[in-house]
């Protein structure tokens, strides 16, 4: 964010009262309540001010009555930047909640004076004052109260975060479903397979082997897994109850 504009320079402790008179506090219409800015100690102010001029003041600018009218009227005037070598606290938060940039430097309050042009720079701090030629550094400010100022206020700030975060939301909503991802079975070999479906299908066995074919294409029926001990010998059916049988049976029993 930058400004530039003409200067409007005023003393220390320019109170709330002063920026803009309690007598006229009977309305809340910022355009109307900006016409009375100043007047108690500038009454040409209004008539000269333009918009992107540059306010500079001294001590304790904003001090006396916490209103938010304060800042309010300064910005609604055209000022774009309050510049002070300091700012009653409760001032310096207003002014931020409404909108209203300002900085704090000592140096650039006593080399500047009215009428000169000068140039800000909000994200460095820097300020130009073109008329002399001369640079000042004050502390920028972070980014999220820059992001603040830049909507405009604090209230702006929050109603557009609250509409970004409903905008991605109908979006998420309005985005069709992602398709499930299907689970495969791809075993080395159908023989592999068909020891067991828990083998193929290590995730779910029942789920994914119901149909056996799916996971053993060359045989319909998973196949019997052989013995465990591979050292117990089953007799052949062509052998068992033969004579060689039962005469080994006999030997082995005298």
């Amino acid at each position: 964010m930058k400004a530039k504009g003409t200067v409007f320079k005023y003393a220390d402790n320019v109170d709330t009262d002063v920026i803009i008179p309690a007598r006229y506090l009977n309305t809340q219409d910022a355009q109307e309540l900006a016409k009375h800015c100043m007047e108690d100690i500038d009454t040409s102010f209004v008539g000269r001010v333009r918009a992107g001029d540059v306010m500079v003041a001294g001590w304790n600018f904003g001090c006396g009555s916490s209103r938010e009218h304060a800042p309010l009227v300064i910005k609604t005037t055209g000022i774009e930047c309050v510049i002070a070598k300091s700012f009653a606290r409760i001032f310096y938060r207003n002014a931020i909640n409404i909108g209203l940039p300002i900085l704090e430097c000592e140096a650039a309050s006593d080399a500047i004076a009215e009428g000169d042009t000068v140039s800000v720079n909000f994200d460095t701090g820097e300020i130009c004052d073109e008329t002399t030629g001369q640079t000042f550094k004050a502390q920028p400010y972070p980014e999220f109260l820059q992001n603040i100022i830049a909507a405009g206020g604090l209230m702006n700030s929050i109603k557009e975060k609250m509409e970004a975060e409903k905008a991605e939301e109908a979006e998420e909503t309005s985005a069709p479903p992602e398709p499930a991802e299907e689970h495969q079975c791809e075993p080395a070999s159908a023989e592999e397979c068909c020891e067991g479906p828990a083998e193929c299908c290590p995730e779910s066995a029942e789920k994914c082997c119901e149909d056996p074919a799916k996971c053993c294409p060359e045989s319909a029926e998973p196949a019997k897994k052989p013995a465990s001990d591979p050292g117990v010998w089953k007799v052949p059916a062509s052998v068992e109850g033969s004579a060689w049988m039962t005469e080994g049976t006999k030997a082995k029993d005298e």
